[in-house]
């Protein structure tokens, strides 16, 4: 499983990302978790169906977290998206984009690990998967996606 976490605050992301590996090492889960420290970055790296799981702050410089999210979305991402911020201010909004969850800074190891059990249990973050590398970029292909695969030599095409 493959994990996206957008903050720009460093102390903040370092502290997520060990919260996260703290939940997937508990649940006997791989995980890899990719650090960015704004949205750009997110942007400039991310892939369809590259990550099972988007975590995002909301304030951060240049563009946001919800203006990341709403082009996520409008580029047909539907991986589980987890907002991560100080604010209740864009709570309504987050529905806008189909967020699994809305944390609020300072939380715990117990309400993140709440959150992301709920997105286990009710999307499809867990879901089978196998990892691709397409044009030396590794890929997470759902499997209920492929349709079949075509083998030439030692090259697959997988169609979905």
């Amino acid at each position: 499983m493959w994990v996206a976490v957008c903050e720009d605050i460093s102390i903040e992301r370092i502290l997520l990302r060990d919260m996260l590996r703290a939940y997937f090492f508990e649940r006997s889960l791989n995980a890899q978790v990719d650090l960015f420290s704004n949205a750009q970055a997110l942007l400039s790296a991310f892939s369809p169906g590259k990550y099972q799981l988007l975590l995002l702050d909301i304030y951060m410089p240049g563009m946001t977290g919800m203006e990341a999210a709403r082009l996520l979305r409008e580029r047909g991402e539907i991986c589980p998206l987890i907002f991560s911020t100080t604010s209740e201010e864009h709570a309504l909004n987050s529905y806008g984009v189909y967020a699994s969850g809305y944390l609020l800074k300072p939380y715990t190891q117990e309400q993140l690990n709440e959150t992301l059990d709920w997105c286990a249990e009710n999307t499809q973050m867990l879901q089978s998967a196998i990892e691709i590398s397409c044009e030396w970029e590794k890929i997470s292909l759902p499997l209920k996606d492929i349709a079949f695969i075509e083998i030439y030599g030692r090259k697959a095409v997988f169609h979905t």
